[in-house]
């Protein structure tokens, strides 16, 4: 059972690790002003390019990894603008972040095209750092999928640009990188080769954290190779060097690495507390994979002991964590293990459903490693049920991969590059400035000997330039005959559609504007208001042509009936509705004489749902409103989800009545509407309202004004003429709005008693 553990700690570092080089490239580790980037990309007197920076550092550093739905549109706002700027160093980092961003939510064949085109811009105009970090994102859009040759390849153009422009930090990355890919591949030599590559250049830059990585994969290889107490010093340095950095993220691997070699080794009570130690770090960073490898590796502890209930119990753990994120790797080690639990337990159909399972997944990710374990467990399996054909296969593949991970060459090359490694440091400790003069000079040499080479070059590459100007102003002036030709046509054809798509609006917007003038005929004239409610206004503001939004009037008995709704939706489906429900008003008065305001809308509740079960299909529209009856100084309210608001005289707080929470329409458990009665006082300000003033969005940080908002307007203006009152709050509600879109609409009925 050896190659289950060794396989183990090859995925725990790769878990860390990519998830690690996620948050270095994608999120860099920076306290940002939001509001003041936020300012910059909204004040069109900046420059295009200090705009188009600070939507770039909202990106990266904000919104990539808390919401990256939210970062890929802003990315689409970043790359526009770049292309009427003509930016195209901005539209290549755009175009990554949305690649990113697609990476992050697990698109990966979208965030693949996106790193592919940011890629082609970024060579377009030789931006080599934009051209390494499109290819590091595409080698991970490919690793995430499992197709790590395409990785290696990516990562490997990408070394020899870091390599060129001096970008010591991102080549060391590349070469970790690199290591860990190769490992999965069960290439040991060329992971070792990387993994010191990678630790040498990080101790030049003095790179704890990834000093640390690079200590820990190396460790993982030993540990691969059976040698346990090589192993455990390179991850106990590696601990030593994250704990004192207080780097928790490499803490927890470092421990779950020391854990699993104190297991091997049959220090149990050293590998539990080292792994407890793990767990809690990790669950409390919020880190799934860590965890569920953690998990495996408790339970692979316990099974060691002997201990299978407890060792099934972490498995199982382990695997459920796997399936919720949809990591397969981790997947198939947690059903390796629960094939071995299952064959201790004589229970080989559940052990041979398990192998099978781990067998497909690694088959898919060509990991030699799982493929080797899960054949063996299948293997055991088979033979013990006399299955003997299967069992042959099984152990045929079981060998092969074997093989292919403990050669005699893997184990020759740890202990060459072993020395290659102390060597290294030692020269980089004596004899770095050595180094960088030995450089220098043979620099110096092979530019004079360029230059021999250049003189000869130029007056070649001069003669087949003079060739190409004449054939490509040829084939120019021919493809801009071309193209002016196409565009012409298509300039017509777009004139055309214009045309049409223009009469066509029109026509729309006319039908919508008649449209305006009938519904306008269902609301109570200005006149009829002053005459009834004497101080009284009306603040209208639909939010397109017709509204959803309507205020209503009624006399009946000698009893003012008047009255503020929302129906469902806005634009043309809220005003049919509003027509249904004004309608329903109207005969709940005028037909039936009701003027109690609960009654009245448990009559328009009926009237409503009747005039929509003529329909063939299920509608559940209707409205909320706030419907009042006033005689003398008694006011009664009934509301739908709407409520009353009341100022009294030379008071500073606010009286409300709140409405029922059930709407008027179809509801699944609608019940009678309550009447509330009040005694008003001469002075005494009465409210009715939508809820569309109080959902604007808008002030200095795009919330809404909220009802507590829209309480504190009130209170400011309740002393002045209700005029002047419409005026402010409208002038309030413009004020509030800005240049953000109004979002619903708005209807404001207020009444001042006079006794």
């Amino acid at each position: 059972m050896v190659g289950y553990m060794q396989l183990h700690r090859i995925i725990l570092a790769r878990i860390f690790f990519f998830t690690f080089l996620l948050i270095q490239a994608f999120c860099v580790a920076a306290q940002v002003n939001t509001d003041s980037l936020w300012s910059v990309w909204n004040n069109e007197d900046q420059s295009d390019s200090s705009r188009l920076k600070a939507i770039q550092v909202l990106i990266k550093q904000v919104y990539l990894s808390t919401d990256p739905s939210l970062a890929d549109s802003l990315a689409l706002i970043q790359y526009n603008f770049a292309v009427e700027c003509n930016q195209k160093k901005q539209m290549a980092a755009a175009i990554n972040s949305r690649g990113v961003a697609a990476l992050y939510l697990g698109k990966y064949e979208v965030s693949k095209q996106f790193f592919q085109e940011s890629l082609e811009i970024a060579r377009e105009i030789g931006d080599k750092f934009a051209e390494a970090s499109a290819l590091n994102n595409l080698a991970l859009a490919f690793y995430s999928e499992g197709d790590i040759d395409q990785a290696i390849y990516c990562f490997t153009k990408k070394s020899v640009i870091t390599e060129e422009i001096g970008d010591d930090n991102g080549s060391a990355q590349t070469y970790i990188n690199l290591g860990v890919l190769f490992t999965s591949q069960g290439n040991i030599p060329k992971a070792i080769d990387f993994y010191h590559k990678g630790l040498r250049a990080y101790e030049v830059l003095y790179d704890s954290a990834n000093i640390s990585i690079a200590l820990s994969n190396i460790g993982s290889i030993y540990y691969e190779q059976n040698d346990y107490e090589n192993a455990l010093e390179y991850f106990l340095k590696s601990e030593e060097i994250s704990s004192a950095e207080n780097d928790l993220r490499n803490a927890s691997i470092a421990c779950n690495n020391i854990g699993e070699t104190y297991t091997a080794l049959s220090h149990f009570d050293k590998a539990l507390k080292f792994l407890t130690k793990s767990l809690q770090i990790k669950e409390q960073l919020g880190l799934k994979k860590g965890a569920g490898t953690t998990y495996q590796s408790l339970g692979k502890m316990y099974q060691k002991q002997g201990d299978n209930a407890r060792a099934m119990k972490y498995c199982v753990q382990s695997k459920n964590i796997f399936e919720e994120i949809g990591f397969d790797e981790g997947l198939a080690n947690s059903h390796i293990l629960m094939s071995e639990l299952h064959m201790s337990n004589n229970n080989f159909s559940k052990a041979i459903n398990s192998g099978k399972i781990a067998l497909n997944i690694a088959s898919r990710s060509k990991n030699i490693g799982q493929i080797k374990d899960a054949s063996k467990s299948l293997y055991l399996s088979y033979k013990e049920i006399g299955q003997t054909s299967k069992a042959l296969t099984m152990h045929e593949l079981y060998v092969a991969n074997r093989d292919s991970l403990y050669s005699e060459e893997n184990q020759k090359e740890i202990i060459r590059q072993e020395y290659k490694a102390n060597y290294a440091k030692q020269a980089l400790a004596d004899s770095l400035d050595y180094i960088r003069k030995k450089q220098v000079r043979e620099w110096e040499h092979q530019i004079v000997l360029n230059k021999e080479q250049n003189k000869k070059n130029f007056l070649y590459a001069g003669i087949v330039f003079l060739i190409l100007i004449g054939f490509l102003a040829f084939y120019g002036y021919w493809r801009k005959k071309r193209a002016n030709q196409i565009i012409s046509s298509q300039k017509a054809e777009v004139e055309l559609q214009k045309l049409v798509l223009g009469e066509k609006n029109k026509k729309i917007l006319d039908s919508i504007t008649y449209a305006k003038r009938i519904q306008a005929a269902i609301l109570p004239p200005k006149t009829i208001l002053q005459n009834s409610l004497k101080d009284c206004f009306v603040l209208y503001k639909p939010k397109d042509i017709v509204a959803g939004d309507f205020y209503w009037m009624e006399q009946k008995n000698g009893k003012i009936l008047f009255a503020v709704a929302d129906c469902t939706g806005h634009g043309v489906p809220g005003a049919l509705v509003s027509v249904v429900c004004n309608n329903g008003l109207n005969r709940s008065v005028r037909e039936h004489g009701l003027t109690d305001p609960g009654k009245i809308l448990d009559k328009t509740v009926e009237i409503v749902i009747e005039e929509f079960k003529k329909s063939e299909e299920v509608i559940k529209d209707g409205m909320d409103i706030a419907l009042c009856s006033l005689e003398n100084n008694t006011l009664q309210f009934a509301g739908a989800y709407n409520p009353l608001w009341i100022i009294r005289k030379n008071d500073n707080s606010i009286t409300e009545l709140k409405g029922q929470k059930q709407p008027i329409g179809r509801f699944h458990n609608i019940e009678p509407f309550k009447t509330a009665t009040i005694q008003l006082e001469p002075g005494d300000c009465v409210y009715l309202f939508s809820d569309g003033f109080a959902d604007q969005f808008g002030g200095k940080k795009g919330k809404k004004i909220k009802p507590s908002g829209f309480k504190r307007m009130l209170l400011d203006i309740s002393g002045k003429d209700m005029q002047e009152q419409k005026s402010l709050l409208n002038d309030n509600f413009e004020s509030w709005r800005g240049e953000i879109e109004q979002i619903d609409d708005v209807c404001v009925m207020g009444y001042r008693h006079t006794g």
